[in-house]
């Protein structure tokens, strides 16, 4: 069976990431804030690491 692909877009800050995680019909999946470390980045894609994902971040 052919995984679904799933696509992250990420606003990142200094001191927060939000994420949003979306199917292939634009669905969101997962939205999420969490703090700019290393944990909350493994917070975010927790669960998701076998999946198919295109990401993409804005960053300023």
């Amino acid at each position: 069976m052919e995984q679904m692909q799933l696509f992250a877009g990420l606003d990142m800050h200094t001191e927060s990431i939000t994420g949003t995680i979306k199917d292939e019909q634009g669905n969101p999946v997962r939205v999420i804030k969490v703090e700019t470390s290393k944990d909350g980045i493994k917070t975010l894609f927790g669960g998701l690491q076998k999946k198919n994902i295109t990401a993409v971040f804005e960053a300023s």
